[in-house]
């Protein structure tokens, strides 16, 4: 008994306090601001959000296709070293933004060959209607499951892989042609958004 207690007391230890290599780096600038047509606007984070966040990487901008259709891409990025910071669901936050959640369904994204499992909402501030749609993406995989990915995250201490976790999050206008918008850019951003994470 007292060895299995010293070896649980030591194998919680290493998991507080080990912190596997990260070769992950995320660097924002980099990000493309053109792509297939559509232009980026990068749009001004607030300090409270910055403050609040803490993230290791964070970009928020519009893109706008060719026929004037737009697309707000909200991305973060927070290290397994990242003590201070974390994500906050959209769940949340979007409603301690004065949102409300009209509905929310769950859809999957076909992008490239990699079946993505996002989370739809329909939200409404006023008049406005927006929809959102968001997942995390893990070591152990996508998810936008709140609950999931905290498994995920345990999942990884547990085996000594790096907990660092992504969000991603795209609104469009609520009409049709606007959601469509959405789907065919998420489409094209994706495999750009993929390409600036090593997580395997």
């Amino acid at each position: 008994l007292l060895a299995v207690l010293l070896v649980t007391f030591a194998f919680g230890l290493l998991i507080k306090f080990y912190r596997p290599e990260v070769s992950t780096k995320v660097n924002i600038a980099e990000f493309p601001r053109s792509v297939e047509g559509w232009t980026a606007r990068d749009l001004p984070l607030s300090q409270n959000v910055l403050d609040l966040l803490d993230p290791d990487a964070i970009l928020m901008a519009d893109y706008v296709s060719p026929e004037q259709l737009s697309v707000e891409l909200f991305f973060s990025y927070f290290a397994s070293e990242n003590t201070s910071g974390g994500l906050h669901s959209p769940r949340n936050c979007l409603p301690g933004s004065g949102w409300v959640i009209t509905s929310s369904e769950q859809r999957e994204l076909r992008i490239e060959g990699r079946a993505i499992p996002a989370t739809r909402m329909r939200i409404r501030f006023g008049n406005e209607t927006r929809i959102v749609d968001f997942w995390y993406i893990t070591r152990h995989g996508e998810t936008s499951n709140d609950y999931a990915l905290k498994f995920y995250q345990m999942l990884s201490a547990l085996t000594l892989r790096p907990t660092d976790v992504a969000f991603v999050r795209l609104i469009s206008n609520d009409h049709p042609d606007a959601i469509a918008a959405l789907e065919r850019f998420e489409q094209t951003i994706t495999p750009e958004i993929y390409a600036h994470l090593t997580f395997d």
